[in-house]
Parts: structure tokens; sequence; C-alpha cells
């Protein structure tokens, strides 16, 4: 996945705060992901997503307090930004999490997970067809392993080692 991530351009450069940040992320989808597998089993996906959401808004509301933010109604009631929104609020989020709730209901929580892997291939080729941008031979090759782990982990193949 690093292969096709970098795309040839692997520049190394340590941010505490950002590498924190980018595995908590992970630690919490991991847990929601956990949580999420108990949870299918006694209640439907819907009712889970729209619990999601609202704990979620709840969560946010202190923030708002600590760090208050300047309304700008002007700003918001353009068409861009209302379309933003919009297509935020129930494409990005609301479709999404129920995709992703839904499948880890017909899947289960492992098969779902290995298909993350292939969101780096999606974003080859939209790059390719909606920027116009090259595809590297470094991104192919990894697109490969990215395909091939799938594939693997999907039909369960056991892979030999040799022990000396």
């Amino acid at each position: 996945m690093l292969l096709v991530v970098y795309n040839g351009r692997f520049i190394l450069k340590i941010n505490f705060l950002g590498d924190l940040l980018t595995f908590m992320t992970v630690l919490s989808w991991s847990f929601y992901s956990l949580i999420l597998n108990t949870l299918e089993k006694k209640y439907p996906i819907l009712y889970i997503t729209r619990k999601v959401f609202f704990y979620g808004i709840i969560t946010l509301i202190p923030f708002i307090f600590i760090n208050p933010f300047k309304f700008q109604k002007d700003i918001l009631i353009t068409s861009i930004i209302m379309t933003n929104l919009v297509f935020l609020g129930i494409v990005a989020f609301m479709i999404c999490f129920f995709t992703w709730n839904m499948s880890i209901k017909k899947l289960g929580i492992i098969r779902t997970t290995n298909y993350i892997y292939v969101v780096p291939l999606v974003t080859i080729l939209t790059s390719l067809i909606i920027l116009k941008e090259n595809i590297t031979i470094i991104s192919i090759i990894g697109a490969i392993f990215i395909l091939f782990g799938v594939y693997v982990s999907e039909n369960d193949i056991k892979i030999k080692r040799n022990r000396n």
C-alpha cells in the first residue's frame, strides 16, 4: 500500500502529533468495528448508525464552548457551501457509515476490513481519470501487491515457510 500511496515520492518526515493522531484514528476505527460487530447482532444497522451520529454530535457540543467559532451566515448560505455540506452529510457520512455497517453485518468484520486496502486503487483510478495524473510503475507494482494481498486473504491461501 505504501508504494501506491507514496507513488515513488517517499519523504520521511516525522511529526509526532500527526503520527499520534493517525495511530489514534486507526485504534478508534478498530474499536468501532469490533463494537459494531457485537451490536449488529442485537440491533438494526440503521438504528446503530443513527445512534453513532447522535452521540457524535453530543460529544462535539462541548468543543463549541472550548473553541468557539465565528458563525458567518452569509458564507454558509452560498450554493457551493450548501452543496458541499449536503454532500458531506448525506453521502460522505450517512451513506458511507450505513454501507460500512451493512457490510460488516453481511460479510463479517474481517472480510469487510480487507476491502479497505482497495481504497488506494480507487484513488489511483480516480486521479488518472479526473485529475489526469500519471500512473507510475511503482504504483502499478503496489496495486498488484494490494490485489494479491486481498486475493490471498479472501481465499484463505496459506503461504508455506521453510523453517531451517
